[in-house]
């Protein structure tokens, strides 16, 4: 279970998505809580700086509503996958983001605020997602004003 250790595998099972039951299917929203959302820094973090710490926010709801009738930007996001950044000035960041690109990046700011953090975040596309029963995404966050003793 890439991203997990096995202290934590229970955790993450934990979170596993509820049956629908025949309901329309919530999205994640930047007001989840646990225990529909649990954050882990992640026990193996890719190769990145020493300065950047590499979570995963495991989620009960789902990031991508049902395939039924979509445009043609979702369908992208679908063979693609979602990312964001926050805490860096990137013109036109939110000028053509999708309803789940925003309640991500609001989460992500509310959880390293951007005066303080600069964050990279994304969500595989389903198609590459290693564990396909339980929505989650990597967040990799730097503080700015980091000091070095």
């Amino acid at each position: 279970m890439g991203g997990t250790s096995k202290k934590n595998r229970q955790k993450v099972a934990d979170v596993d998505r509820p049956s629908l039951t025949g309901k329309a299917e919530t999205l994640f929203h930047s007001d989840a809580k646990e225990p529909i959302i649990r954050l882990f820094e992640n026990d193996f973090p890719y190769a990145i700086p020493h300065d950047v710490q590499h979570f995963v926010l495991w989620s009960r709801l789902p990031f991508y509503p049902p395939a039924a009738g979509e445009s043609s930007k979702l369908s992208q996001a679908r063979q693609k996958g979602l990312h964001g950044l926050t805490g860096v000035t990137v013109i036109d960041q939110h000028a053509d983001q999708l309803f789940m690109e925003t309640e991500i990046s609001d989460y992500v700011q509310k959880t390293w605020p951007p005066e303080d953090y600069q964050c990279a975040w994304f969500v595989n596309p389903p198609s590459l997602q290693s564990i396909k029963n339980v929505s989650h995404f990597h967040i990799f966050v730097k503080t700015k004003h980091a000091t070095f003793t």
